[in-house]
C-alpha cells in the first residue's frame, strides 16, 4: 500500500503537536504508523524518542536514536542531535557533548548545527 508523501509529512507534524501538548499515546502511535510507511527515514524514530524523553525513559530514547534508519546527511546529523539530547539527560554528557560538538562545528545541515550549538550550550541539570 503506497501513501502519499503529504499525507505521512501532515502526520508527523500533527504527531510533534500531539505530543508537545501532552497527548504522548496519540503521538506514539502516529509516529509508529508513518515508521510502517517509511521504514528507512529517521524522523518517525526522533519522533518516538521524543515521546520515550517526555516519559523519562532515557535509555530507550538513546537505543531507539541509536538504531535509527538514516536516508541521508540531513536525516543522521538531525538524528545524532537527538542523541546528543538524550545522552546528555541520561546523563552521558561527556558522550553528548562530543556528538553535538561535532555536529555544531562539521555539520552542513543548517537546522541541525543550530539544534546542535543550543543543544550543546544547554545545561540539562537545571531541570532536575
Amino acid at each position: 500500500m503506497k501513501i502519499d508523501p503529504e499525507l505521512l509529512e501532515g502526520l508527523m507534524q500533527i504527531a510533534f503537536i500531539a505530543k508537545n501538548e501532552g497527548h504522548l499515546h496519540e503521538a506514539e502511535s502516529i509516529f509508529e504508523v508513518v515508521s510502517i510507511f517509511k521504514p528507512d527515514s529517521a524522523y518517525p524514530c526522533i519522533g518516538k524518542a521524543e515521546v520515550s524523553m517526555h516519559r523519562g525513559m532515557l535509555e530507550k530514547a538513546v537505543a531507539i536514536l541509536r538504531n535509527a534508519p538514516m536516508q541521508d546527511l540531513k536525516e543522521r546529523e538531525l538524528c545524532r542531535c537527538y542523541l546528543g539530547k538524550a545522552l546528555k539527560l541520561s546523563g552521558y554528557y561527556k558522550e553528548a557533548q562530543k556528538i553535538l560538538n561535532d555536529i555544531k562545528d562539521n555539520g552542513t545541515y543548517d537546522i541541525a548545527k543550530e539544534y546542535a550549538q543550543e543543544l550543546y550550550e544547554t545545561d540539562f541539570s537545571v531541570f532536575f
